[in-house]
């Protein structure tokens, strides 16, 4: 009875999927090949974040070694197309194996952002989840597992990040 059960949920799973979700629209690709003049501190680590590609990719469509030292006032080549999931009428999805955010409104993409993501031992959550509260120029009250992590690593040991560029909660900005 029990398997006779879990088949009989199985295809009512699949036919509510099936019926209630819509179809996927025309593939999206969103970002450019554009070029990228070299800023003082600028590194090819700093400039794949900011974009959401690969260091080593940026290093290949350059001609580089991933090793390389920018020098300021060099170009690069950046090529930050990706493509978008299917729209959703409104929300944002992460797609976390491409490492970027999307947000729609009105079933339009109107914003992707690069985004970090978990580690091999602290992976990012999935799932469907709403947003309850929308903070500008957040304080980051570091987890306690971070703040080991600095310590283990001889690292200052911060409770808290105040706004600014070294704020993980407030990084990236809208592109």
């Amino acid at each position: 009875m029990d398997v006779v059960f879990r088949l009989v949920m199985h295809a009512l799973m699949a036919w509510l999927v099936f019926t209630l979700c819509p179809e996927p629209q025309s593939t999206v690709v969103t970002g450019a090949v554009r070029p990228y003049e070299i800023s003082d501190g600028d590194t090819l680590t700093s400039v794949a974040a900011r974009f959401g590609v690969e260091p080593r990719t940026l290093a290949r469509d350059n001609s580089l070694r991933p090793e390389a030292r920018l020098r300021t006032g060099d170009r690069l080549i950046v090529d930050d197309r990706h493509v978008a999931p299917p729209a959703i009428p409104d929300g944002v999805v992460l797609n976390v194996a491409q490492r970027m955010l999307f947000v729609f409104v009105d079933g339009e993409l109107v914003r992707a952002f690069p985004a970090a993501v978990g580690k091999p031992d602290w992976a990012t959550p999935v799932g469907r989840f709403s947003v309850l509260i929308k903070e500008i120029e957040p304080v980051w009250d570091v987890p306690v597992s971070i703040q080991q992590e600095m310590a283990r690593e001889g690292r200052p040991v911060l409770t808290t990040v105040p706004p600014g560029p070294d704020n993980p909660s407030a990084a990236g900005g809208w592109r």
